[in-house]
């Protein structure tokens, strides 16, 4: 099933719940896009789809310069509040396709988890613009890794009841090579390199189900749906022992302007 775009609304809907139950990313992964990128300290870097700072966080924090954007008010809202204490950080609320920007004022154009929600020709076109001559587009997503016991019954259960579950996505191979595609075709970066990494996270009964919960395609369940859905999820948690360790894979796609 392709992904309805128009689901990309409804994490402003859950901020809280998406800010406390989303992890982050792979350290190496963002210590790659710097050394890839070749960034310097007086970089400007763009958080596309930034939603609660969990990527400008870690530039935050290497003192890098970066505008986070989002189209979500209340997640641009935690953002800042979370953040606070770094002056070289910056938020908007607005979208990638229509908010504007000057042409080449970034060296580095971020996307954690939020390129897919974007018209790809637009995105790549304002993302060529927007760049300096030298700069680079990273997109990244990680993917929870089924394991044998317990995952395919949650997938089974997204099948069930969520309309819009993106059953045929949800992979980092299949991802990246979308990606990748989309770049390609649009002729305006040279070809992107691609690289994996793993990273593990313990969850407790309460994350994970408010992870469950914190998915476009659970937050937008109609509440009788949501409360089918909640009754089945509440018997399969109950039946496994926990913390539950997740693995994940990640994956980094990252490509520099043709200028």
């Amino acid at each position: 099933m392709p992904l309805n775009r128009k689901l990309k609304t409804t994490f402003g809907k859950v901020s809280g719940l998406y800010h406390s139950a989303r992890i982050g990313y792979a350290s190496k992964l963002f210590s790659d896009i710097v050394k890839i990128s070749n960034i310097k300290k007086n970089s400007v870097i763009l958080d596309v789809g930034s939603g609660t700072g969990k990527s400008a966080e870690f530039f935050a924090k290497h003192g890098y310069n970066l505008i986070g954007l989002d189209i979500g008010k209340e997640l641009v809202s935690i953002a800042k509040a979370e953040l606070q204490n770094y002056p070289n950080l910056s938020f908007k609320i607005g979208s990638f396709e229509k908010t504007k920007f000057k042409p080449n004022t970034f060296d580095l154009i971020i996307s954690g988890q939020a390129f897919h929600w974007l018209d790809p020709y637009v995105a790549c076109k304002n993302s060529a613009k927007f760049l300096k001559k030298g700069g680079f587009l990273a997109i990244f997503s990680k993917f929870q890794k089924k394991d044998l016991k317990f995952s395919p019954k949650i997938w089974e259960l997204f099948i069930r009841h969520c309309p819009d579950y993106p059953a045929d996505k949800l992979n980092y191979l299949s991802y990246a090579i979308n990606i990748s595609e989309k770049i390609n075709k649009s002729n305006l970066f040279f070809k992107p390199i691609i690289k994996k990494y793993n990273s593990k996270f313990k969850y407790s009964k309460k994350q994970y189900r408010d992870l469950i919960m914190s998915f476009s395609w659970t937050s937008s369940l109609n509440k009788g749906r949501k409360e089918l859905f909640l009754k089945e999820l509440g018997k399969m948690l109950n039946s496994r022992k926990w913390p539950y360790y997740v693995t994940y894979d990640n994956v980094l796609i990252i490509a520099k302007v043709k200028k």
